[in-house]
């Protein structure tokens, strides 16, 4: 029921919102479909950058010079996505979308954005395992070699005293 639909993903070093997924039927309409990312986008300051800083969801009415490509959207919904983003869901209808519409995408968006956030923590936990990893590494190697030396000096001192000490 909703064929205009865009997950806008927050791009810091571009200082801009960059199409990450979009639905098939923007895809359509997309000169290139494989390119995406470099054919929408919306800079800071844009009326999309503006839904993606409200703290809450808002309906929108799309006139073709803000649509990001040239798709017969009307009317949908912009849902912030925490820090990650925004999702966009548009209609061909003129009309505004109903409560309950607004309400299921509200509650996709809020799963979209538990699923990055658990993505996030899940990637900053296998890169804290990996430099563990590699202290440990270097931690291991460091210690060997004077525990290698003690060990071999001990041995030295077993072949020449009979010292119960040095067991």
């Amino acid at each position: 029921d909703y064929p205009f639909s865009v997950l806008w993903y927050a791009d810091s070093e571009a200082d801009a919102l960059v199409a990450g997924a979009v639905s098939s039927m923007i895809e359509n309409h997309l000169d290139d479909a494989t390119n995406a990312q470099s054919t929408m986008r919306h800079q800071r300051g844009s009326w999309l950058w503006k839904a993606y800083e409200a703290e809450d969801s808002q309906r929108m009415t799309v006139s073709n010079e803000q649509a990001a490509s040239d798709t017969p959207v009307h009317s949908g919904v912009a849902i912030p996505i925490g820090d990650h983003g925004l999702l966009t869901v548009g209609t061909e209808q003129e009309t505004t979308l109903s409560e309950s519409e607004v309400r299921l995408v509200e509650i996709l968006g809020q799963n979209i954005e538990t699923a990055l956030s658990q993505l996030e923590q899940q990637q900053e936990l296998k890169r804290r395992n990996k430099r563990l990893e590699e202290f440990a590494s270097v931690l291991s190697h460091d210690l060997r070699n004077p525990l290698n030396v003690a060990v071999g000096r001990l041995e030295l001192a077993r072949e020449e005293t009979d010292n119960e000490d040095l067991e």
